[in-house]
């Protein structure tokens, strides 16, 4: 039984349930026993509604929401850990980040799946994907998104919400702001597969001591049901020595970029607030002249999300 559902069971029983009620024609049993005055016995009525009472309040069913709604609030981090790639032989270069998802919001952040039995894991993984959205007094109510789940056969083997986040690469002009004079370059990254990985905002209210989602929410290939989230005040951090965590700059001059960072860029999930969906850093990029392998240097950070 889910930790909703035992709520449910137990607080619908209390409302009917009392010690002092004795089945006609019987012993008082050791469960919980209907409500009356004290001393008499249960009527008819009552043994032959208790069982659809019962099957009701301790089903599988989600709670119904009460209260008001608890958004979440994603933001990411501005890129940290910043290194570069050198493939001599391939003629490449690459600068690699770590990148991380906050939820400052009021509520976690849940993405729930489903999909028949029999689906597979190829261009159409047939999902239906929604966002539980917390209430104030008890339960959540489930909101359709379209955002697409991916599987991540890249070495994450698990599930994926396909282009929540994206990064990019731009040039600076001589007052360090973005131009167009090259084309943006992205990363390769599939997806986030959302769960708590640190804290971020200890001793808030709110915010769990412990994780309360991880990583074993995201699935396996052939799950017909999945769900993931990242608690109120806790981030999801992806390092750069995994796949996708890398932006393409072959090619691109030495001189000053800014790497952009966007939470939710299609605004597909509900929230408190998009004004904080973006952050960025400043960077130098420069050719080391002994190998000519590509050196990156921080020289600015964008807004934090607090």
């Amino acid at each position: 039984m889910t930790e909703g559902v035992g709520r449910r069971c137990s607080s619908v029983l209390s409302l009917w349930v009392a010690p002092d009620c004795v089945p006609q024609g019987g012993e008082a049993p050791a469960a919980p026993k209907a409500r009356t005055a004290p001393g008499r016995r249960c009527p008819l009525w009552w043994l032959l509604l208790l069982p659809a009472l019962v099957a009701a309040a301790c089903s599988e069913t989600p709670v119904e929401a009460v209260g008001d709604p608890l958004l979440p609030d994603l933001s990411p981090l501005a890129p940290i850990e910043l290194f570069t790639r050198f493939d001599d032989e391939a003629g490449t270069r690459t600068v690699l980040f770590t990148s991380v998802l906050a939820n400052v919001g009021d509520g976690d952040f849940v993405v729930a799946g489903e999909r028949e039995e029999g689906s597979s894991g190829g261009e159409d993984p047939g999902w239906a994907v929604t966002q539980h959205v917390t209430h104030s007094l008890a339960g959540y109510d489930s909101r359709p998104v379209e955002a697409p789940l991916e599987w991540g056969g890249d070495g994450h083997s698990h599930w994926h919400v396909k282009g929540i986040a994206r990064y990019w690469i731009v040039a600076l002009d001589d007052q360090m702001e973005p131009t167009d004079e090259y084309e943006p370059r992205y990363d390769t990254k599939v997806g986030f597969c959302f769960y708590d990985t640190h804290a971020y905002q200890e001793g808030r209210a709110g915010t769990p001591a412990a994780p309360v989602y991880l990583a074993e929410s995201c699935g396996a290939e052939d799950d017909t049901t999945i769900t993931m989230g990242l608690s109120v005040g806790w981030t999801d951090e992806y390092t750069w020595i995994l796949p996708g965590q890398a932006i393409d700059i072959t090619g691109l001059p030495d001189g000053f970029y800014r790497i952009w960072g966007e939470v939710d860029p299609d605004r597909w999930f509900h929230e408190v607030t998009t004004d904080n969906n973006v952050t960025w850093v400043n960077v130098q990029l420069s050719t080391r002249e002994r190998d000519g392998a590509p050196v990156v240097d921080l020289v600015g950070v964008g807004p934090d999300p607090l």
